[in-house]
């Protein structure tokens, strides 16, 4: 018997050259499908592919905007209150939204701590953190202190350290032992004598109410309620992380949120001495955000850079990272942003107690008088 030699595919004639090209296309379109699967299963960004004829095996590495678009499912906008966030927030879903979940979250709400979790994909979200000058955001925050509600209408020292003036000789260590006592369950408070005031400053933080009061009650001491709450505390928070933990208590007042405060970032229950403490420790969690397993980049902006010179810096970079051409224009800039009129006193307040070597982390730094 004879055998008739196997058809050669890759030969000069016309047909069996376009049947080698479209074999090659479909098996170069299938493999690189499946390349683009396990890059996205974190198996790495290359992957083996084979092709028909005389050209062989070789590695095909995924180009870096493939990469991104199929990695990155969200933006993910952070700040403080009063820092424009809702202004951008806005903005960026106009652009981004019909493509990718523009959130105001990670962890938590925008406003809070953020913590690592693996509820976020890894490498799947760009953080945008906005940040704005600390002398006028601790001066918004006086005028009206959302979610402040313990904070509300007092003088701008009252505000960053309340002081209570008592004639020492109307006062006596009795009422010192009193205001000790009290406060063990509605906040530290620090108390120094001189010998014309006594002088009480009041902490970053309201009382509790009478919902956390009644499950301190049920557990039996501040240990025990720190545990049996775990993180089912207001926004995930621990007994010891927020005030109140209750959301019987977590109540709105119009125009100024719902009553919340956030104790230090360290599980110790305590209190921060000043709002500008809050701000040191929320700009170095914000941060830190770059380290955490589902994001992808971090990009600390400022408002009053937007408010100058608009958003389209911020567009492209967000169209670089993301892979996704925004679908919207810019906004344009509106030059520099007027300060808040404030008090010498203030100012000087200001240089001498916030934290400047964070400050700069972000680009900020004293004012001159």
């Amino acid at each position: 018997m004879q055998y008739s030699p196997r058809p050669n595919i890759d030969t000069t004639d016309g047909n069996s050259t376009m049947f080698s090209y479209r074999v090659k296309a479909v098996l170069s379109l299938a493999v690189t499908s499946l390349t683009v699967g396990l890059s996205q299963s974190g198996l790495g960004y290359y992957d083996d592919i084979t092709m028909v004829g005389k050209t062989g095996s070789f590695r095909r590495r995924l180009q870096e905007s493939e990469v991104k678009s199929h990695l990155v499912t969200a933006i993910s906008l952070m700040g403080e209150r009063h820092s424009g966030t809702n202004w951008i927030a806005d903005h960026l879903t106009k652009c981004f939204g019909s493509e990718l979940a523009v959130k105001v979250s990670y962890s938590r709400y925008k406003h809070w701590f953020q913590y690592d979790t693996p509820t976020v994909e890894p490498k799947s979200t760009v953080v945008v953190a906005m940040f704005r000058d600390p002398y006028d955001w601790v001066e918004a925050m006086h005028e009206r202190p959302h979610h402040a509600h313990s904070h509300m209408n007092l003088s701008w020292r009252e505000f960053v350290f309340r002081i209570i003036d008592f004639a020492f000789n109307q006062f006596n260590h009795i009422g010192i032992i009193y205001i000790n006592v009290f406060q063990s369950f509605s906040g530290s408070i620090n108390v120094c004598v001189n010998p014309k005031y006594l002088l009480v400053t009041k902490p970053w933080r309201g009382p509790r109410r009478l919902n956390d009061y009644h499950l301190l009650q049920r557990s039996g001491g501040y240990e025990e309620v720190n545990v049996n709450m775990g993180k089912l505390c207001v926004a995930n928070y621990t007994w010891n992380e927020v005030i109140p933990c209750s959301y019987g208590d977590f109540t709105s007042i119009d125009g100024y949120a719902r009553y919340m405060y956030e104790l230090m970032h360290d599980g110790s229950g305590r209190a921060y001495p000043s709002i500008v403490d809050l701000r040191r420790e929320k700009i170095l969690n914000f941060i830190s955000m770059k380290n955490m397993q589902g994001v992808k980049s971090f990009h600390p902006t400022q408002y009053e850079d937007l408010y100058k010179k608009g958003t389209a810096s911020l567009v492209k970079m967000l169209e670089d990272e993301t892979g996704k051409k925004a679908k919207c224009e810019p906004i344009a800039g509106k030059g520099v942003v007027a300060h808040k009129a404030v008090p010498k006193d203030f100012v000087r307040w200001m240089n001498k107690y916030v934290d400047w070597e964070t400050e700069a982390l972000i680009g900020y730094g004293k004012r001159t008088l």
